[in-house]
């Protein structure tokens, strides 16, 4: 857990920062978008079926293109060593971009059940009920014994229990860490804020959103602390 309260090691360069922006793209979101392409309309089951097993390997495609891109950004003249006031800036910039793609990934989910409740006459008769939250996002309970009826709802099963998993532990080590830094000035009053802002950030942005929130507004307690003890972010 990171107990630091100093801006400098919570501040990277910016070749870094822009580093991940890029990796995230072309190492997890790109690879997402080429493995939901419908098969046989667009590629066909055998490109498809490459193309989900890439997909299982983006955290090592995402940490390749940021080595990359970090390496190279500074050879085509961006400062290693740019001021902390150009890395909060772009640090700002960073969590902004975040929020807003998990915003537009939350409201898309979102939109879709909702047609699919409200609006059941758009979809094909065998696609009525597929997206119900409650089966989108909660899995049913399994056990060894249990027999799935084909390996696509295995696959799903299993992707929804990722999800979760992944979800609840990002959500509580980012809520943590923000409680971590902040816990001199929790108050009864700080904590309802906290929870009511949490659970519209969820609502909004999803867990993603929500960890990224967390992050964000730990980071800039650490920079206001600075900055009001006189040790400005320059």
């Amino acid at each position: 857990m990171v107990s630091s309260r100093r801006v400098s090691d919570f501040l990277v360069d910016v070749p870094n920062l822009a580093g991940i922006a890029i990796s995230i793209m072309l190492g997890y979101v790109l690879p997402t978008i080429l493995m939901s392409l419908p098969a046989p309309s667009i590629i066909d089951y055998d490109l498809k079926q490459w193309l989900m097993t890439f997909w299982q390997f983006f955290p090592v495609w995402v940490s390749v293109v940021q080595g990359i891109v970090s390496y190279l950004l500074p050879r085509f003249g961006e400062a290693s060593g740019a001021s902390n006031t150009h890395m909060v800036r772009s640090m700002r910039v960073l969590y902004a971009g975040l929020l807003t793609t998990a915003g537009i990934g939350q409201a898309s989910t979102m939109a879709l059940m909702a047609t699919s409740k409200f609006f059941p006459g758009l979809f094909a008769p065998e696609f009525v009920g597929v997206f119900n939250p409650s089966k989108v996002f909660l899995p049913i309970a399994t056990s060894p014994s249990t027999k799935m009826p084909s390996i696509g709802a295995g696959a799903l099963l299993l992707l929804q229990y990722d999800q979760l998993i992944g979800s609840t532990a990002m959500c509580l080590w980012s809520t943590i860490l923000f409680v971590n830094t902040y816990r001199n000035g929790v108050t009864n009053q700080s904590v309802v804020v906290m929870i009511v802002g949490g659970i519209i950030m969820m609502a909004l942005t999803g867990p993603l959103g929500y960890a990224t929130a967390c992050i964000w507004a730990r980071d800039e307690l650490i920079i206001a602390e600075m900055e009001i003890d006189g040790k400005k972010v320059q």
